[in-house]
């Protein structure tokens, strides 16, 4: 748009020029214009028309037919091929139809129908890979010819540098010979992509500001031209990485809107909006030159295989230049050229085109026939005083519903010729008349007829003139004064008046001398349109003064305009539309003519036939298709929904909504980071009433948006501001550390603070999307938290951790990252010596429950609540129990134990157990402990304690629970004898110090034997855990005088589900094999003199090892085959050879743990015979130093 200036002092006309599409075509029935043009590689010519579909051309371009078959819509806004021509279409409101067969047949392809198509691009390297480009829902990519698609309007990498299609319409689609993607859009210029538009570049370096473009040609590597609506034709050598003006020195050029473009050897032709057909030529003085065709619009241009060039305008249809631009001559395809009016009721615009009349009452986005009306084509169409006139060649038809009815008016006879007819406010119809007159030869005469009683009668005008004219205009204005202008240059071409109703006229006082086109009286003035220029008159007539609109030349040697007016209709006192004639395009100015704005840029000039607004002073006018321009105060602004004004803590990839606009199609968004907006983060150019930001926005940031509606390139007023703030950024967490093991159960959670961030909240779940929560803490006002003991987290749990600010109302801002914590092991439980326990003898065997996944644990025993004095530390290796001598007699003591994990992490310590030591006890002397082969009778000594008695115990039962053989107290000798003794039995005694009310604590217990001594368990200690299933080796002390011994290995407590129970042992120890995992296994031995046995052994357990994952069984793990197995008579084990030297022997035993051979490992290959073996499972150990490895074996005949 371009905004001319008069400036009535200097004289000077000042242009400011607006390349955006303020005008744009309406989609209504009964137009034909040609929208775009082109031609395929056989020369097959494609016209898409706008409302007729399209017509194909095999003879270049002379004789055109329409090829519509399958075609559901006939609104054609793009062309494109593939290799194989293969021809696509772009629709209005319809989406992409395919054709493989020249036009005959249509096929409609899977893309959105509601979809405007405005550009299409088929992949240069892959026909199945095409580009598309829409009016408002961006760029979309089809890598299967149509069948899907996808979008491509925001890079898929953000990383600062890509950027999104800021501009969702796109206008323009090309690709380079190294296959960069270029996107031209209307209104942000050119983009660029080097990965298939994957990831998106600004490409308008050296465009000088461009942002509207029609078209992007790529010729060679070394050229890339662009089409402009604004800045001309621009070039490019390197990608479009940078662009200059085409040939810079070729200033030349009259029209920086360039519609198409098209590239011959001597250079570029091109079609400009306004100015017709230009050609580059090299000229010392002007490189740009006119060809034969100027002053008009130029729609689209294509080139043959032989050079020759097609163009269609709206003025002479197809036109063809064989000399590469200069000359140009109509060839077929008329323009199309639809005479149409167009009026508006209040409510509804109505248009007459081709015999038939239409109503919309919504600016055109839907038409409805009226289809009352009679038929035909008018002259002229009028509303006025509630009456909706058209002026045919013989009568007028009215209609005072708008349309829905109409009445025919002949006011003379049915061959008399209606020039014109006006109905005044008060109901009078007045009509002007050309008729033949009597005589020989007959007279043509004019008459003026008025009717009362709405056309029904009429009476001639008596006081009327009665030379012989046409081109008779009437207005009324609203006081009933009738105006009659009556062409003829005898009489100066004047405009009479009546005040009368028609009884007398007068001439108006003021000699127009001008041919009056068009006579209107509209907001206190009489406007006349004349071959000169618009006038104007303020006074009823009686004087009248031009309306000066400042256009310049366009061509060489061209003087200035006429002002020829074809149409014109004011909005109100001050603002007017006119329509020149002569391709001169539309005019609107909004203050009496001050200043005007040209409306060139939406359209291709062309001629102009009737113009109507409506109340908001939307403009509609209709040339060879009806057009619109909207009043962008009168549009309606969008109503901002979400985010809320003055929202907090929003996220950075927020989303945003909005009301639609009533007259908008299209919806321009900005987001800034300052109230003026003097920088916006992001100018969006969109179909939907919302958008999902591209670019993250910064955190604890306040943020501004607002929105309008564009239809064209007409935008509304922007909405209200809003503001909102984005959440705080995401606290930088610092420990525990991610991924870290062995956590403490209280752990210290600390994490970085936060720019003006005044509380915090700590979460803590067991998953990563911190759904199943375990711990919250909010309002945290430091940024480090401990874990108080009722909040203590499990023993060796993987927990998900994060921190996030909280704002003043409860909101929370950007959640930190997520990490990842195991904690540590449990705590072990105390169980001997109980809590609290007193008179504890000076050595003590503490006890704890075994802690899952520890390998060791540590124990303190200290005679400071604090530990700050520690009188044992020891490590178990494993045991869950540690002996410990030398206590302090009378002493409190405190204890506790911590285990130790597979990291070698220390867990938390246990509670602090307390316990107290008793006087000093004596100690054993004889007989000794685990002896046998007494008899009575037999002393029992003990070591003497000065000045104290005894108390002494004598049990059949280790537990001393009685009855007992002997139980004495306060003896005053530290011995005594048993005179009395049963054979084969195990006795126990101990013995305590006593003095008045001071006990000592009892002795540990001994036994003897009067028979076999009772068995002393050695391996593996009592409790031992993490023991390898594989095999273990069972070892006891040997029992003096024994010749064999039982073992029993029970998975129960009460030796009732035996895994090993046999009595022919004649060793001290025992292997046993293939354990189950994670099982805790009771052992106890017996020994034997023939068939004589002492009491069993203590009873001992150990637990095996937890089953690792993929496990398999050792001998694989090593290397080591044993085949065949199942074995025959024969089976054979080969030993790495790096491990054959680490293994001694190998062993074969049964499944009750009988040794059945062995055979020294001499080589890495060793055979073994199993002929005298039953068949069944047997067990191969392979032992050597260091290495132990078992493998099961499968015997069958």
């Amino acid at each position: 748009m371009k905004k001319l200036l008069l400036l009535l002092i200097t004289g000077l006309i000042v242009y400011t020029t607006y390349a955006n599409e303020t005008v744009v075509k309406v989609k209504a029935p009964g137009y034909k214009g040609v929208n775009v043009l082109k031609a395929n590689s056989t020369d097959l010519v494609y016209a898409g028309t706008w409302g007729d579909g399209v017509y194909t051309s095999s003879n270049s371009g002379q004789a055109f037919q329409t090829k519509n078959n399958g075609l559901n819509n006939l609104f054609i806004n793009e062309i494109a091929f593939d290799s194989k021509n293969n021809v696509y279409l772009g629709t209005q409101g319809d989406g992409i139809y395919v054709s493989k067969n020249d036009g005959n047949l249509w096929t409609k392809l899977s893309f959105d129908s509601s979809s405007n198509v405005t550009s299409i691009y088929v992949s240069r390297f892959d026909d199945n890979i095409i580009y598309v480009g829409t009016y408002g829902s961006g760029l979309f990519v089809t890598t299967d010819a149509g069948s899907t698609w996808s979008s491509l309007n925001k890079s898929k990498d953000n990383n600062g540098q890509n950027v999104a299609l800021e501009s969702m319409h796109i206008t323009a689609i090309s690709q380079t010979l190294d296959s960069t993607l270029l996107v031209g859009t209307y209104g942000d210029g050119v983009y660029r992509s080097t990965d298939k538009g994957e990831n998106w570049r600004r490409a308008n370096s050296g465009t000088n500001g461009t942002k509207f473009i029609n078209q992007i040609m790529v010729i060679s590597k070394d050229i890339i031209l662009m089409a402009t609506n604004d800045k001309g034709l621009m070039e490019s050598n390197n990608d479009a990485l940078q662009w200059t003006k085409y040939q810079p020195e070729a200033d030349s050029l009259k029209n920086d809107a360039i519609t198409c473009v098209e590239y011959t050897n001597d250079g570029a032709v091109v079609g400009t909006r306004e100015n017709g057909i230009w050609y580059y030529n090299a000229l010392p003085y002007t490189e740009w030159l006119p060809s034969n065709l100027r002053n008009f619009g130029v729609v689209d241009m294509t080139q043959l295989n032989n050079g020759t060039l097609l163009s269609y305008n709206f003025d002479r249809g197809v036109i063809r230049s064989t000399n590469k631009g200069k000359n140009w001559d109509k060839i077929s395809l008329d323009p199309f050229g639809v005479e149409s009016f167009l009026v508006f009721t209040g409510t509804e615009y109505i248009i007459n085109v081709n015999d038939k009349m239409y109503k919309s009452s919504n600016l055109g986005m839907d038409w409805t026939e009226l289809t009352n009306y009679p038929g035909g084509m008018v002259n002229r169409l009028k509303y006025e005083n509630g009456n909706l006139i058209g002026i045919r060649n013989n009568d007028a038809i009215i209609s005072i519903d708008k349309g829905n009815n109409w009445n025919v008016v002949t006011p003379g006879d049915n061959d008399d010729s209606m020039m014109d007819l006006t109905i005044a406010s008060n109901g009078d119809f007045f009509a002007a008349i050309l008729f033949f007159a009597d005589g020989m030869p007959p007279t043509v005469r004019q008459e003026l007829h008025k009717s009362t009683n709405g056309g029904a009668n009429w009476t001639r005008i008596q006081n009327y003139a009665n030379d012989a004219v046409s081109g008779c205009l009437l207005e009324t204005d609203p006081n009933n004064n009738l105006y009659f202008f009556r062409t003829d240059a005898a009489i100066n071409h004047r405009i009479f008046k009546s005040t009368d109703g028609g009884a007398s006229f007068n001439n108006s006082g003021y000699n127009l001398n001008k041919t009056v086109s068009k006579l209107s009286f509209e907001y206190g003035s009489l406007y006349a349109a004349t071959g000169q220029g618009l006038y104007a008159s303020k006074d009823n007539g009686t004087s009248f003064k031009k309306i000066d609109i400042p256009i310049a030349a366009r061509d060489f040697g061209q003087s200035q305009p006429d002002q020829s007016v074809a149409s014109f209709v004011a909005a109100s006192a001050n603002e007017l539309y006119v329509g020149l004639s002569k391709h001169w395009g539309v005019y609107h100015t909004t203050n009496g003519g001050v200043e005007w704005d040209s409306l060139q840029s939406g359209y291709h000039t062309g001629n102009i036939y009737d113009m109507a607004v409506n109340s908001d002073s939307d403009l509609m006018f209709t040339g060879t298709l009806l057009y619109k321009y909207l009043n962008k105060n009168r549009m309606g602004v969008p109503q901002l929904a979400s985010p809320d004004n003055g929202a907090l803590n929003q996220p950075l990839d927020i989303s945003f909504d909005w009301s639609t606009s009533g007259k908008a199609d299209l919806y321009n968004f900005q987001i800034s980071a300052n109230k003026s907006f003097t920088f916006s983060y992001e100018d969006i150019i969109t179909a939907n009433t919302y958008y999902d930001i591209f670019y993250k926005l910064n955190p604890n940031t306040k943020y501004y948006w607002r929105v309008r509606g564009k239809t064209g390139g007409v935008y509304s007023n922007w909405s209200t501001v809003y503001d909102f703030t984005t959440l705080f950024a995401p606290p930088s967490l610092i420990e525990p550390i991610k991924d870290t093991i062995s956590v403490s159960h209280t752990p210290d959670f600390v994490w970085s603070s936060v720019e003006d961030a005044e509380k915090y909240k700590l979460i803590i779940a067991t998953d990563e999307e911190l759904s199943n929560i375990v711990l919250t803490k909010t309002g945290l006002t430091d940024t480090t938290y401990t874990l108080t003991k009722n909040e203590k987290l499990n023993p060796i749990t993987t927990y998900f951790w994060a921190a996030v600010v909280e704002g003043s109302d409860g909101s929370q801002g950007q959640l930190s990252e997520v990490w990842k914590f195991r904690t540590i092991v449990a705590a072990p439980v105390l169980t001997f010596p109980n809590n609290n326990a007193v008179n504890q003898p000076d050595a003590l065997v503490f006890k704890w429950q075994a802690v899952t996944e520890a390998i060791d644990y540590q124990i303190q025993v200290s005679r400071l609540a604090d530990f700050s004095l520690v009188a044992q530390d020891n490590q178990t290796l494993g045991a869950v129990q540690q002996p410990l001598s030398e206590l302090e007699n009378n002493v409190n003591y405190y204890w506790r134990v911590r285990a130790v994990d597979t990291n070698s992490a220390k867990g938390p310590w246990s509670e602090i157990w307390t316990f107290k030591t008793g006087q000093k006890r004596p100690i054993h002397i004889s007989p000794a402990n685990n002896s046998g082969g007494h008899q009575a009778p037999l002393l029992l000594d003990w070591s003497e304690i000065n000045g104290y008695k005894y108390d002494l115990q004598v049990s059949l039962k280790p537990e001393f629970t009685g009855p007992f053989v002997v139980e004495l107290s306060s003896i005053e000798e530290h011995k005594y004898e048993l005179t009395t003794l049963e054979t084969n039995k195990t006795y126990y005694w101990r013995v305590r110090a006593v003095l008045n009310d001071t006990v000592s604590p009892w002795t540990e217990p001994w036994n003897f034997s009067t028979g076999l001594a009772r068995t002393v368990l050695l391996s593996p200690e009592d409790g031992a855990v993490n023991v390898k299933k594989v095999s273990i080796l069972l070892k006891w002390e040997p029992t003096p005088g024994a010749d064999s011994y039982k073992l029993q290995v029970s998975r129960n407590e009460s030796f009732t589900d035996f895994f090993f129970n046999d009595s022919n042992i004649t060793t001290s120890s025992k292997d046993l094999y293939d354990l189950e995992y994670e099982q805790t296994y009771y052992w106890r031995v017996m020994a034997f003199d023939g068939e004589s046995g002492n009491d069993w052994s203590e009873e001992w357990s150990f637990t095996t090892e937890k089953e690792p994952k993929n496990s398999v069984l050792s001998a694989v793990e090593s290397g080591i085959l044993v085949y065949p197995n199942p074995a025959g008579e024969q089976v054979t084990v080969n030993i790495p050879l790096e491990l054959a030297p680490k293994l001694d022997k190998i062993t074969l035993i049964s499944q009750t743990g009988q040794e059945l051979r062995t055979i020294n490992i001499g080589a890495s290959t060793q055979q073994i015979g199993l002929t005298d073996l039953t068949n069944g499972t047997y067990y191969l150990i392979l032992k050597g130093k260091d290495n132990r490895f078992m493998f099961k074996l499968n015997k069958i005949k």
